[in-house]
């Protein structure tokens, strides 16, 4: 008879738990949306201050009725994020496995940020829950390093009830190898430069394309570099249609009425014009303070040169290998 009656018991506990229903399940959207963040390679200038944003994208689409549950206690959606151990920089950043590196995760379009500890929101319809792209950004946070950032999770968006476990997940957001944060080897001690040409008479040019008068202007094109640094320059403007010749500028304004007709204006280092959307290597830098004298002067383009502004404008690409 003890027999009959422990069988028993032990028969209705089993039912009791296989009887016992999950509060939420996936809905007709699918499920769980896993976002995987890739940003490649990204460069960081050496002088970028902190807080800068350094890379920047919304991962994952919207999924409609990604997570259903049934009615119950009170439910919360969750923002949790637990990259790297989820160390907080302050400002919802926090600390990635390289140095001057933090991470930033939010719901897209909102201030809705995934924290460590986890962020939480009462809900109260739960029925077809959404998932949604989340937007990651990297922010500089220091003297950066460089290097690969670690694969794994980087966070979730979830429901839960009282019990703060998760019911459902909607988004899960995962770092893929591949990303690596690489700083440039020098900063830049003159962002612009200009080139003060003052007045020249038109009849100081003469009947030929290509006449060059005398007058130039120098300035001195500044970085402080590492040693090694291979620096590149770039020019990138707009090339003067009067002539082929790729290392001459157009004027601004060029064919308006007030402007100079007939002439364009070269930039040159080292006695040799900077032809348009080349890279010329500068030199390798042996570290430290580095000075490059850029010259600038005018170009007749055109037999005839008629007074008027004589202004251009160029954009100088540095690079860094």
């Amino acid at each position: 008879m003890k027999n009959y009656i422990l069988r028993f018991m032990l028969l209705f506990f089993c039912t009791g738990i296989t009887a016992v229903q999950a509060n939420c399940w996936n809905d007709t959207g699918g499920g769980t949306q896993t976002n995987y963040v890739n940003f490649g390679n990204v460069v960081v200038q050496r002088d970028e201050p902190e807080g800068t944003v350094i890379a920047s994208r919304d991962f994952g689409y919207t999924i409609i009725r990604a997570i259903d549950c049934t009615n119950g206690p009170t439910y919360y959606l969750a923002y949790s994020l637990v990259y790297n151990g989820g160390i907080s920089k302050g400002n919802h950043i926090y600390k990635t496995n390289v140095e001057g590196v933090g991470i930033r995760v939010h719901k897209s379009q909102t201030s809705t940020y995934f924290e460590n500890p986890t962020y939480y929101s009462p809900i109260y319809a739960i029925s077809g829950l959404t998932s949604f792209p989340s937007t990651v950004e990297l922010i500089k946070t220091g003297p950066i390093t460089g290097g690969a950032l670690s694969a794994g999770t980087i966070g979730e968006y979830y429901i839960t009830n009282t019990s703060y476990g998760v019911e459902g997940r909607m988004t899960h957001i995962t770092m893929q190898s591949g990303t690596t944060i690489t700083p440039t080897q020098c900063s830049i001690s003159t962002s612009n430069l200009s080139f003060p040409m003052g007045t020249i008479a038109a009849s100081e040019f003469s009947g030929a394309v290509g006449f060059i008068p005398e007058h130039t202007v120098t300035q001195n094109l500044g970085l402080e570099c590492e040693a090694n640094a291979n620096i590149n320059v770039t020019l990138n403007g707009t090339q003067n249609p009067d002539v082929t010749t790729s290392s001459v500028l157009a004027l601004t304004g060029q064919g308006d009425t007030g402007v100079a007709q007939g002439v364009g204006v070269q930039l040159l280092y080292n006695n040799k014009p900077l032809e348009l959307n080349k890279r010329i290597v500068l030199k390798k830098s042996a570290g430290g303070q580095e000075t490059f004298p850029i010259v600038a002067r005018y170009y007749q383009t055109k037999t005839t040169v008629t007074p008027g502004k004589a202004n251009a404008l160029a954009t100088l690409n540095i690079s860094y290998q």
